[in-house]
């Protein structure tokens, strides 16, 4: 290659691999960052959701990650299933942790496992058909670039 890029070690995808080192070292400080700030607010999430119902406090769905492998995403429960209507009914404190999207918090545990990454596609439900099903072929992230413009 003319760019010079030719002997430089890459990883599954053409990009260099400091790159990805970066990446992931970037990565690996936003979420203990992160995590570190939100620590308090997520001890009483998870608090609130396990005295309002009974069941685990959080919701663990698999999903596709790169190249096809499943990991399970953290989410905080925000539902309770309700027999009488034989399907998931929002909880008082399920609806307020959505609101201002604290239920996903738990989601920085799956950023810093590497199962995502800051910027990346949405990650795709292993159950289901559709585009959604669609393998990936990055690392999910917890945002897109259509967000950051």
């Amino acid at each position: 290659m003319l760019d010079g890029t030719a002997n430089r070690p890459h990883d599954g995808h053409g990009a260099p691999r400091r790159r990805s080192v970066a990446r992931r070292a970037a990565d690996i400080a936003a979420a203990i960052a992160l995590l570190a700030i939100t620590f308090p607010l997520m001890a009483l999430a998870a608090l609130a959701v396990r005295i309002e119902s009974p069941g685990p406090v959080f919701l663990r769905e698999a999903h596709l990650g790169e190249g096809g492998r499943v990991f399970t995403l953290l989410t905080f429960r925000c539902v309770r299933w309700s027999s009488a209507l034989e399907q998931p009914v929002p909880t008082q404190v399920g609806r307020l942790l959505q609101r201002p999207r604290i239920d996903q918090l738990p989601v920085l545990f799956n950023l810093l496992r590497g199962e995502m990454t800051l910027i990346g596609p949405p990650p795709a439900r292993l159950s289901g058909s559709g585009p959604r099903a669609v393998v990936p072929a990055a690392t999910p992230g917890l945002s897109g670039w259509a967000s950051l413009s």
